[in-house]
């Protein structure tokens, strides 16, 4: 890198002296505009003394290649922007107001005459954008957003400051420079040229030099300059385009004309004597001093220091802190105080997962994964686990009576109709259809329970299937009884071709095929990425979430949309049927149930999708009762009601209807 890297002459030699030698010849092609830009005005100390003064300015002029505002360019490093082949980054440009134009134009012909950009004919595009600056100028800016995000990430570590910090921090001297136009001192590479490419109404550019503003750009001048100063690091360090170069041996004569040399710790090997000074006589300010201690930096840790601490007289007899902050109580940490002594600082509590059990702690300790902080922050204690507890939660109470009651219900029902079976309201329509679908519904309220407790492997690998699969041959009963009702009034007109698919046979093909079909995704789902025990650590601070993972998403959406589809099949025949001329129509029932089933799992879905932890198990649980007593109230309640209080039209005419009966 060109301009700061001439502080050591030890320091990437070939590569400065190369590109000394070329700026060198081109500034002979300058334009006295761009000549000028080579010597900078520079601002010297007021500290330093006139010779000093002028020793710095002549220093400055004699190496204005390297002072310069025109940036050099670096070797063995191009910087390269990986997307996946095919992609491309086409944007319109941004609306910008013609009296902002003019500054566009300039900062384009800037560019040009510099060397960092060139006109394009790529298929690639990003706008620009003008920022305004303090002084009421813009800052032309590249908007690369949407090229970082098809952008492969580079994981090149940034340094952290504090550790820079660190290791300067027992230097004597330090020098900082700051390198001109720092990323455009490295080239792009070829493939990469177009990618950059921006539009302006002057027409499409791209750049030559590395633009500010790409994902990946830090990561490489920081590799570069890593590269380069990393035989230095002991006394050189970079944190992108700002540099330091710090000194740690110091030597200089005392008053006595003996030479005091510091080592590379910033400390004084030699012994030195501790002294009190004190005032004597106040308003006069005569002073004293009293030998009190002795150091010697050159013996072993421990003995390096003695004080005679009875010795020393402190003023008002009190001795001072050695800090001007409170204590940091546990559950704080320290906090740098900006513009202040180190041991001047603020308090502030420790992050969310953090604790500190220590007064004036520097750093706070992260929790593990399985433990929170409490509300001090002083301890980590275990993390509350949640699921539905038959224990702690009341809806688990509620879920369970609520299946037990319509569990038993449809029991009571299937028991009637066996002890109806031979009555007309119950052959309606193949009453062993009715008795499938009763006991299906039956296994669909009971599997609740697998949904309650907590989850173990085995349950997590159950309750879908178990309620799954019951459900699907309650849809594939109804479809069936549907069809039915649809195939007997077609059969009814004279010469009709569905008379031969009247019969128990169509039926129950139908409820068997379409049960199949979901018994086989139910198996494949299992086979390939069965559901599992699932710890969430994350989404509630604090808590453990038991739950169960689906395993494999497509499978239990194909089971659920399987599930969806045979009931809007349902609904769409039974629809089309419900008002043929029939007393009792259970085309009409039929509709109205599948209507209830498609309205749950409808809204169901998004509510789904939007909870976490125990509440999404709670939503879908709820979608299993009500849909299912859905179909129980909407498909039976008509048949209990003239079995048990009008068995009077229990009869074949009535169930045919006078129209029928005509016919």
């Amino acid at each position: 890198m060109a301009r700061p890297l001439r502080d050591n002459g030890k320091i990437e030699q070939s590569e400065l002296q190369g590109q000394t030698t070329r700026k060198a010849k081109a500034q002979t092609d300058l334009s006295p505009a761009q000549s000028d830009c080579m010597i900078p005005e520079v601002g010297i100390a007021v500290t330093l003394s006139k010779p000093q003064q002028q020793e710095v300015k002549e220093f400055v002029l004699r190496n204005k290649e390297v002072f310069s505002e025109l940036p050099g360019q670096t070797f063995g490093v191009e910087h390269d922007i990986i997307s996946p082949p095919g992609e491309r980054v086409k944007l319109k440009p941004y609306c910008i107001p013609e009296a902002q134009q003019e500054a566009i134009r300039e900062e384009v012909q800037r560019m040009l005459k510099l060397g960092v950009i060139e006109e394009s004919q790529s298929d690639w595009s990003s706008p620009i954008v003008l920022v305004p600056k303090p002084d009421g100028s813009w800052r032309f800016c590249n908007d690369f957003r949407q090229l970082n995000k098809v952008t492969k990430f580079d994981t090149y570590p940034m340094p952290h400051i504090d550790e820079l910090i660190e290791r300067q921090g027992t230097a004597r001297y330090m020098t900082t420079l700051d390198l001109t136009k720092g990323y455009w001192q490295i080239p792009l590479a070829e493939s990469a040229k177009e990618e950059t490419t921006f539009v302006t109404t002057d027409g499409a550019f791209q750049y030559k030099r590395m633009p500010f503003g790409l994902q990946n750009a830090p990561a490489t001048f920081q590799r570069k300059m890593d590269q380069i100063l990393r035989p230095h690091q002991k006394y050189a360090a970079a944190f992108l385009d700002d540099l330091s170069r710090y000194v740690k041996e110091v030597q200089y004569k005392d008053q006595n004309g003996e030479v005091m040399i510091f080592n590379d710790k910033g400390e004084l090997p030699r012994p030195l004597d501790i002294v009190n000074w004190i005032t004597r006589i106040k308003g006069r300010n005569i002073t004293d001093w009293m030998h009190v201690g002795h150091f010697d930096g050159s013996l072993s840790e421990g003995q390096q220091l003695t004080l005679e601490t009875e010795q020393i007289s402190w003023k008002g007899d009190k001795v001072p802190r050695g800090q001007c902050s409170e204590e940091c109580l546990p559950g704080f940490r320290k906090s740098v105080r900006e513009g202040y002594h180190p041991c001047c600082y603020n308090c502030a509590p420790c992050s969310e997962g953090e604790i500190s059990n220590q007064p004036d702690s520097e750093l706070c300790k992260k929790c593990p994964e399985n433990e929170w902080p409490n509300k001090a922050k002083t301890i980590c204690s275990d993390k509350v686990i949640e699921y539905l507890s038959y224990e702690e939660d009341i809806l688990v109470l509620f879920f369970s009576i609520t299946s037990v009651i319509f569990a038993t219900t449809s029991l009571l029902i299937l028991g009637l109709f066996v002890w109806f079976r031979s009555t007309p309201i119950v052959r309606a329509n193949n009453r062993n259809l009715s008795f499938i679908l009763l006991l299906s519904l039956i296994l669909s309220f009971l599997s609740v329970f697998l949904f309650l407790g907590r989850p173990v492997d085995i349950t997590c690998m159950l309750q879908q299937v178990t309620f799954g699969v019951p459900f699907t041959i309650s849809a594939s009963s109804i479809l069936a009884k549907t069809i039915m009702v649809f195939i007997a009034f077609k059969a009814t007109r004279p010469g009709s071709s569905c008379r031969k698919w009247v019969g128990v046979k169509l039926p129950n093909t139908v409820m068997l095929f379409c049960s199949s079909i979901q018994v086989m995704n139910c198996i494949l789902w299992l086979s390939i990425s069965p559901p599992f025990q699932e710890y969430d650590m994350d989404s509630y601070p604090g808590k453990i979430i038991i739950q169960c993972n689906e395993g494999s998403v497509i499978g239990f959406y194909s089971m659920l949309g399987y599930m969806g589809f045979l009931a809007a099949v349902s609904f769409l025949l039974a629809f089309m049927v419900r008002t043929l001329p029939d007393s009792f129509n259970e085309a009409k029932y039929i509709t109205f149930s599948m209507l209830v089933f498609c309205s749950v799992w409808i809204a169901m879905i998004p509510a789904y999708l939007s909870t976490r932890g125990k509440y999404m198990v709670a939503v879908e649980i709820f979608a299993i009762l009500t849909s299912s007593a859905g179909i129980l109230l909407c498909m039976f309640s008509p048949k209990l009601y003239i079995l048990l209080f009008k068995p009077e039209l229990n009869t074949r005419g009535t169930m045919l209807g006078k129209r029928m009966m005509e016919m």
